[in-house]
This record gives C-alpha cells, sequence and structure tokens, in this order.
C-alpha cells in the first residue's frame, strides 16, 4: 500500500508518515526495500529481430532500469534497482532472450565492462551517441583551441546523421590529414623527456556498432 502511495499516486514522505506514523526516514527504508521486490514487468510479443536501448533512471531511493526497442520505440523490460550494475543489465537481456525476443544489438553507456560482457553473449554493441559525444567532449572540450579540434568535434557532433562507412573514412581521413600535427612533440627541459604536444591517448569509445550506426576507432583527442 505504502509503496502504490508513494509510486502511483505521487505521496511524499512527509504525507506517507503523517498518515502513517512512522518517521520519513522510516519510511524510506520500507520503500527502499518494496523498489527492490517489485516484479520485473514485459511488454510486447516476440515477433522480430530488436536492436535494444537500455539505461537506468534514478529516483528518490530507486532506480528504474529499462529494456526498450529502438525501431519500436517501446519499453520492452524494465525493474526497480538499487543501483545500476553489468548483473542486472545481464539479468535484462537473458530474461528477453527466454522470452523469444532475438536481440540483434544493443546500444548502452560506456559503463565498464558492460559492453564486452554482452560481445561474449555474441551481441552487436554500440555506445549511446549521447555518451559517445560526452566522453569525446570531456577531452577535447566544447571550444577546442585548434584547427584539427575544432574539425575533429565537428565530426564528431555529425556522427548522428552519418552511417558506418561515412564515419570511418571520414575519421580516418581527419587522421591522414593531421598526421603530422598529431605527431608533434613537446621535450621537458633538462630531463629530456618528451610527450606529443597536441594529443593523449585514451581507450576506443566502442568496440563494435549495429551497420547504420557510427563506428570509431581509438581516437586522439586534441588537448589544445
Amino acid at each position: 500500500m505504502l509503496w502504490k502511495n508513494y509510486s502511483l499516486r505521487r505521496a511524499t514522505l512527509a504525507s506517507i508518515s503523517a498518515d502513517d506514523g512512522r518517521s520519513p526516514r522510516q519510511i524510506q527504508r520500507v520503500l527502499r526495500v518494496a523498489a527492490l521486490e517489485q516484479k520485473i514487468e514485459l511488454h510486447l510479443n516476440a515477433q522480430e529481430l530488436v536492436v535494444l536501448v537500455m539505461d537506468t533512471t534514478y529516483f528518490d531511493t530507486f532506480g528504474v532500469m529499462v529494456f526498450r526497442c529502438a525501431t519500436r520505440r517501446r519499453n520492452l523490460f524494465w525493474m526497480f534497482v538499487g543501483e545500476e550494475t553489468n548483473e542486472d543489465y545481464l539479468v535484462g537481456l537473458t530474461h528477453l532472450q527466454s522470452q523469444g525476443f532475438t536481440i540483434a544489438a544493443v546500444v548502452c553507456d560506456g559503463k565498464r565492462w558492460l559492453a564486452e560482457q554482452i560481445e561474449g553473449k555474441g551481441i552487436l554493441v554500440q555506445l549511446c551517441q549521447f555518451h559517445f559525444t560526452k566522453a569525446v567532449t570531456r577531452h577535447l572540450t566544447r571550444h577546442p583551441k585548434t584547427c584539427a579540434g575544432r574539425t575533429l568535434r565537428s565530426l564528431v557532433l555529425n556522427a548522428k546523421r552519418m552511417n558506418k562507412t561515412d564515419f570511418t573514412q571520414a575519421l580516418v581521413a581527419w587522421h591522414e590529414q593531421w598526421g603530422t600535427f598529431l605527431k608533434e612533440k613537446t621535450v621537458t627541459p633538462g630531463t629530456g623527456r618528451w610527450q606529443y604536444t597536441h594529443i593523449v591517448d585514451y581507450e576506443p569509445l566502442t568496440r563494435q556498432h549495429c551497420t547504420g550506426y557510427p563506428v570509431s576507432s581509438p581516437i586522439s583527442v586534441i588537448l589544445n
């Protein structure tokens, strides 16, 4: 009853506490347990290949992990979680497969080791384009100082309008155009040690992508 009042009728902790007699903190603990005990929900029938978008949204004391069909634009499955874990995502995938859904590919965020675990099940993985752009911007900034940086940012922002082949070709062309610039080195006086002047290497943003979606190779991001 407490859970229905909170989740469906949008009652506040204060109003529930006033009616129930327990403190808001006690009510909060009860709701946290109730959220974790909610049964997973399944919608629609398995009739076609699914490109699955997975993510978790957090509310006051719990999260909702959602598995959404990108082509149908419908939620196939969701469950309440205490925190976002790779294990819960894999549970959701396994459950959908047990219901007859054939998962062609998964779109997810960059949670550590999640892509590798999904690929281990024989499913293609694409990094969410929002997280793709956010990861590059974190290193590149919104206002790169160099022409090479501005060109790369423009390419990343246009990735959503490009297919796999076009994006890959554009990224290769960018590397070729700015190859000499990227190899410039700065030597530290006194030590003789050097480092690349303009770039820092970091791990690939994605592992594999669905056909028709942008794909990236390991990217060297312009810092200045």
